[in-house]
């Protein structure tokens, strides 16, 4: 009975913790964009707003240092992990705040890149200090966002096949960093594995929302400037539109991914694979190939459906098949 009073009794106070530092952040990030578009208060001020409360729940969700104390006294994992994602969150704009304060432009490009990085330094810090894992997966995405806009600046004017090939080498590094950090048994590698995962997925939907814009384009602009269109097909298909090839490596990629997810048992990966085959059946449903291409899309059960009908029902059976032990 005691020991039930004192589970729920630690219940509570995780709750209270946690709630206390959500509610904490939506105020103080709430306010801060209130009174700095109104620009009422002073850029002092509005550091302070962010940056107290952000350093504050930075310290609450570190483990105690105290060697008296032993882990029932200490906040609950749940408890500290909620703080820990709190104090990144605020950590975002407490950056900017202070480079606004010290007269840095923060729209510029090279200021963003310091504010993603050095806030995916403090992500990585408080989920090794801490131990949290959704930290480490903040810090990765913020790393991942941070190499995305190094390499737009590389390019004069860069095109969604740019960011594609960015997005593929990106998703490429991060898996090769979560296999030596899971190698290592460090923390952080799955997480890394899900902002690979999101990396690669994305590069390969890129396309279907470049070819459907085209498409649209390609059906409206005629239409609103009453110009003929042309013959069914006539037009070419943008280069950064989606193609046969993308909608593959998006299928096998997805798959991959779920299996991965399933294998180390990590939600985050099959997550972002289960997302990338909802985009994949969006692309061929929606034949999204064709529609970039200015043809009509077609209601036949060739292609794609038929393909995958095919090989799920093989697999299906095969799995099926009593396999004799040795």
């Amino acid at each position: 009975m005691l020991l039930a009073v004192q589970s729920t009794n630690r219940g509570s106070t995780d709750l209270l913790r946690a709630g206390g530092a959500l509610l904490l952040v939506a105020g103080a990030t709430s306010l801060a964009m209130r009174k700095g578009m109104q620009h009422t208060w002073s850029e002092v001020v509005l550091l302070l707003l962010v940056a107290v409360p952000a350093i504050l729940l930075f310290q609450l969700a570190l483990p105690r240092a105290d060697t008296d104390s032993n882990a029932e006294a200490e906040a609950p994992e749940p408890a500290r992990a909620v703080m820990m994602v709190a104090a990144i969150v605020l950590a975002l704009p407490s950056i900017a705040e202070l480079l606004n304060l010290l007269g840095v432009n923060t729209s510029s490009p090279l200021a963003i890149l310091f504010t993603l990085l050095l806030t995916a330094l403090v992500a990585w810090y408080g989920a090794i200090a801490a131990g949290v894992s959704y930290a480490a997966l903040l810090g990765s995405l913020a790393a991942l966002a941070a190499w995305l806009v190094l390499w737009g600046q590389s390019f004069d004017h860069p095109t969604a096949s740019d960011f594609r090939d960015v997005l593929l080498l990106g998703g490429v590094l991060l898996l090769l960093a979560a296999y030596w950090r899971s190698q290592h048994d460090r923390l952080g590698a799955r997480e890394i594995a899900t902002t690979a995962g999101i990396a690669l997925i994305a590069a390969g939907t890129l396309g279907i929302f470049a070819g459907a814009a085209t498409g649209i384009s390609q059906a409206v602009v005629p239409a609103l400037s009453h110009t003929p269109r042309g013959a069914i097909g006539a037009a070419s298909p943008s280069p950064d539109g989606q193609r046969f090839g993308w909608d593959l490596y998006l299928l096998v990629v997805s798959v991959v991914l779920i299996w991965l997810g399933a294998r180390v048992h990590a939600r985050g990966i099959a997550y972002s694979g289960g997302f990338g085959i909802f985009l994949f059946v969006f692309s061929i449903g929606v034949q999204v190939s064709r529609v970039d291409a200015g043809k009509v899309p077609t209601g036949s059960l060739g292609g794609w459906p038929l393909v995958l009908l095919v090989l799920g029902a093989l697999g299906l059976l095969v799995a099926a098949i009593p396999r004799s032990q040795s």
